[in-house]
């Protein structure tokens, strides 16, 4: 995760500055056995936290497959 404004811009910040019709969302899942993610978790997060925020994979395929039937979601 990066801070919100972060001081180098990357390629990829110079190739999509610019509007398009294209929408880039970010979705978050609650943890397993339903606890906040990582955007409710305050204190910084170490590298070794992270394996805690792992979310619950039927829960996330369900999600994908939801989007795919919008056609939000690329092959």
């Amino acid at each position: 995760m990066y801070s919100y404004k972060r001081t180098m811009q990357s390629p990829r910040d110079k190739q999509f500055a610019l509007p398009s019709d294209e929408l880039r969302i970010a979705v978050t899942f609650k943890r397993r056995g339903g606890e906040n993610g990582p955007t409710k978790f305050f204190p910084p997060m170490s590298l070794s936290s992270v394996a805690q925020f792992v979310p619950d994979s039927l829960v996330v395929d369900q999600a994908m497959y939801r989007l795919a039937k919008l056609g939000s979601v690329p092959n």
